[in-house]
């Protein structure tokens, strides 16, 4: 009785020590232990990513995490696949939208304000246009109490989120007689600029003045020189302060 007790001991332990070798085997052959993506990742998609190193791939739910990834307000679509110990990552941003900065952040797209993760900021900045706001307008916009001059701006930003190399950063001044009567400025530094647009009305020209900004620095002799240039752009021309 003693012998098979003892042999039955020896084979339960045999079988275990068989099933841990076998469990951690296919933990290091499977283990995810890394993410790649040729697209700048934000803090919210490598925060989502992260959290699912360290597991067995073979039990990584994929539709899961894409899920997660294309619920993120700025994300028009992703894909991703299992390579190795890696998760590769494609990833596709929205178009034609915009990042609104107070004291908190909000990212602007198709007529609707969605809260956005203060770290998202900076690498969303190579595909969008910042604009910084006062709190109280952009109380207004998550009202829907905004003026038309506003939702003027901020869809005529969006558009231009292509061009957000160009305007590194935007400003609406609102110190007049109304917080919907101020002016924008638009930073171009790549182009040594700064352009004012006092009248929200005449954004209708703002790409046109884009363009010749652009062509008249890298026509300029005197170009690379430090020094920003600074510009109005009124109903009828572009006129140069300094």
């Amino acid at each position: 009785m003693r012998k098979k007790t003892l042999a039955f001991l020896s084979l339960f332990f045999l079988i275990s020590l068989c099933a841990l070798y076998f469990s951690f085997g296919l933990r290091g052959r499977f283990t995810l232990i890394n993410y790649f993506s040729s697209s700048s990742l934000t803090y919210s998609v490598e925060k989502i990513l992260l959290s699912n190193l360290g597991k067995n791939k073979l039990f990584v739910n994929k539709n899961k995490i894409r899920k997660q990834i294309e619920d993120l307000s700025y994300i028009e679509s992703a894909s991703l696949s299992l390579s190795g110990k890696k998760i590769d990552l494609t990833i596709e941003n929205i178009e034609d939208a915009l990042i609104l900065k107070g004291s908190d952040s909000y990212y602007f797209y198709s007529d609707s304000i969605y809260p956005l993760e203060k770290k998202d900021i900076l690498p969303l900045s190579k595909n969008y246009v910042i604009l910084d706001l006062d709190d109280s307008v952009i109380t207004f916009l998550l009202e829907g109490k905004e003026t038309r001059e506003i939702r003027k701006m901020i869809n005529t930003l969006a558009s231009l989120s292509s061009r957000s190399s160009l305007i590194t950063k935007a400003e609406y001044d609102n110190n007049k007689s109304s917080i919907f009567s101020g002016s924008l400025t638009l930073y171009l530094e790549p182009i040594e600029s700064i352009l004012v647009v006092d009248v929200i009305r005449d954004l209708d020209r703002l790409d046109d003045a884009l363009n010749i900004l652009e062509e008249q620095y890298f026509e300029s002799k005197d170009r690379l020189n430090g020094e920003m240039r600074e510009y109005i752009l009124s109903a009828s021309s572009i006129i140069k302060l300094r």
